[in-house]
Parts: structure tokens; sequence; C-alpha cells
């Protein structure tokens, strides 16, 4: 009797050890899996996220697009950029990995305002020289001083109603004259609120991804929405 306890014990201690080995291989695949499945999905959030960078469509593209211009390391702490970093053109990574530039009208002026700063700046140069970069100054910087010229010059900004000059004013999409001035526009960005839920909507995609697999049944994950996932992560 105790030579057949002895080997119905090891039996069964054989048997627990193959089990063991089992649910260890069997979890050392499953966190194998989860960690390629995470790198995948962020590699499809990254491609995802440089698509809509390079061609929003809708508005929450645009608020994305907006918090990562938000975020750029020329920007200081109020939003802000700094007169020499203002001139240099704006620079993204494309998804095959060049590096691409855009020069929009502000930089272009911010340049040339640039440019004018530091020749007015100089003091070995001849009487000449001054008088060019003085007479450059001025042209740059002249107010009309006749009504005539300035009534034509005049728009009224509906931010602030105050008439300002046409330069203090943008252009829309369609190519027309802004009706808010530049201030008013940059105050409007700075204060509306611009919620980006890309991640939440990945979260609740992923959520109802795995509740689905593990039950087909289950309908609680298909009702929660986007804005229930962003409360409770918050």
């Amino acid at each position: 009797v105790v030579c057949l306890q002895s080997y119905v014990r090891r039996w069964l201690a054989q048997e627990a050890v193959e089990q063991l080995k089992k649910e260890r291989t069997r979890r050392l695949a499953w966190f194998e899996m989860q960690d390629r499945r995470c790198k995948e999905e962020k590699e499809e959030q990254l491609r995802d996220r440089r698509n809509r960078w390079m061609n929003p469509q809708s508005t929450e593209d645009f608020s994305l697009l907006y918090h990562a211009l938000e975020s750029r390391p020329e920007s200081n702490g109020w939003g802000l950029v700094y007169p020499v970093q203002s001139a240099a053109p704006h620079q993204w990574e494309s998804a095959n990995g060049r590096l691409l530039e855009m020069d929009t009208a502000e930089d272009i002026r911010a340049r040339e305002l640039e440019e004018l700063y530091n020749e007015i700046s100089l003091y070995t140069v001849d009487k000449q020289q001054r008088l060019t970069f003085l007479k450059k100054l001025k042209n740059n910087v002249k107010v009309y001083k006749k009504p005539s010229e300035l009534k034509h010059n005049m728009f009224f900004c509906h931010g602030c109603h105050r008439y300002l000059c046409s330069a203090d004013f943008g252009s829309c999409a369609s190519g027309r004259r802004s009706h808010w001035c530049r201030n008013c526009t940059r105050l409007d960005n700075i204060a509306r609120s611009r919620d980006e839920d890309s991640v939440y909507k990945s979260i609740l995609r992923r959520l109802r991804s795995d509740e689905h697999r593990l039950k087909t049944e289950a309908t609680i994950p298909f009702l929660l929405q986007v804005s229930t996932a962003f409360t409770l992560c918050m």
C-alpha cells in the first residue's frame, strides 16, 4: 500500500508540474501577445495622428493640429513666440521621415522686420548707409496722413469694435478678409475650448473588442460613449 501510494503521489506531482508548465507557457504567450498588440496599436495611433496632422478634415483633426502647434518648443509659457523664433518657418516631420517647412505671411513679415531691426542696430556704417536703412524703416512703418488715403485702408473689427489698419486683419480660408483682427483671433483661439479625445476613442474601442471576445452577449461596453469614457478617465 505504501509503495502504491508513493507511485500515485509521484504521478499526481508530475501532473501538477505539467499543468503549471502549461499555465506558465500560456501566460507568457499571453503577455507576449499583449505587448505585441500594444506596440501595433501605438504604431497605428501614430500613423493615424500623422495622417490627421497632414490632412485635417474634421473639427477634431483641427483641434489636434492646434494642440500640436500649442506644444511647439519655440513657445514660451504664455503661448507667445519670441521675436527671433517667430521669423523661423513652421517645421514638422512627415510620415516618411522628411522634414517639411512652411512659411506663412506672418513668418515672412517677421523675417523682414527682423532683417530691418538688425540693419538699424548696426553702428559701424557710414552716413549714406544709415540714411538708406532709415528710409527703408520709414517705408515699412509709414502712416497715412491724408484722410482720403486713410479711409480706404481702415476696417472695423467685430471683436474689439475698433477701426484698424488692413494689415491688422488676416484672411479666411475662402480668401476674403476676416471680420476679426489678428489680436481678437489669437485671443479667441486661446480661450476656445478644444477637446482632443482620440486617445479615449481608442481606449473605448479596445474595451469593446476585449469584452466582445470574452462574452459575445456583452452590451454594457457598447452603451458607453466617448464623453463618458473621458469623464471616467479624468
